[in-house]
């Protein structure tokens, strides 16, 4: 053997031997078009709205409050196809309330808006204004599955996605608590992790290939929380 093939030999021999370098090595990657474009949905005009209006509570600014309900009254929620869903976990004692009903209304947040608002009649005309464009400016739909959890439970849906199409999910919780969104897809490999101290959960991506993924939302928090699951 020529003396410069016989070096490149040894070399890849001594490569093939390094550990994770090994050639025909299959190293698992996450079913993710990572260069795919994105193109926001309505689940992230609603994620944005309760982001928004957590802040205008935070703030009592009833404009800030106003600008959430406007982006939520314009993205109507239908209830998605039916979807396998298991429950894990022992549910810890609920130690502080039950739990609201679900997430805030449009009406509710306009209402909060016009109670912070109160004697500025020009916030007030805004709102109004707010809610005649959100009623009638109505285009995109966001899909929504409502569900309770107790407390150190999670939730694990099982979501079918297409390759190529841009997606996006969100948690929504009924603001009494703390919600974490885990995505994982049909290999097991982590696509998206969102665990801020907050029940308002966002992620997006476009899936390589189609595939089954599974959707963790869990609750570490005290109390049950109402939330919504919601994609595009």
């Amino acid at each position: 053997m020529p003396v410069v093939l016989r070096l490149c030999h040894v070399f890849s021999l001594f490569v093939a031997s390094l550990p994770g370098l090994a050639f025909g090595q299959d190293t698992p990657v996450p079913n993710v078009d990572a260069l795919a474009p994105a193109y926001p949905s309505p689940v992230a005009r609603l994620w944005l709205a309760h982001m928004l209006f957590a802040r205008g509570i935070a703030d009592q600014d009833g404009l800030t409050v106003m600008a959430a309900a406007h982006l939520a009254a314009a993205v109507p929620q239908v209830p998605g196809p039916p979807l396998t869903k298991v429950t894990e976990g022992i549910a810890a004692q609920v130690e502080i309330g039950s739990g609201a009903a679900g997430p805030i209304s449009v009406t509710d947040m306009l209402a909060t808006a016009r109670d912070l608002a109160k004697g500025d009649d020009t916030a007030l005309t805004l709102i109004d204004r707010a809610e005649e464009a959100g009623a009638n400016g109505r285009t995109d739909i966001a899909v929504s599955y409502n569900a309770k959890l107790a407390p150190d439970q999670t939730d694990i849906w099982t979501l079918p996605l297409y390759g190529g199409a841009y997606t996006e999910i969100a948690v929504i919780g009924d603001g009494g608590g703390n919600l974490d969104l885990r995505i994982i897809d049909d290999q097991g490999q982590e696509v998206c992790r969102e665990s801020a101290p907050q029940d308002i959960a966002f992620c997006a991506f476009v899936p390589a290939v189609n595939g089954h993924f599974k959707v963790l939302v869990k609750n570490p928090g005290r109390a049950q929380n109402a939330y919504l699951l919601l994609t595009n």
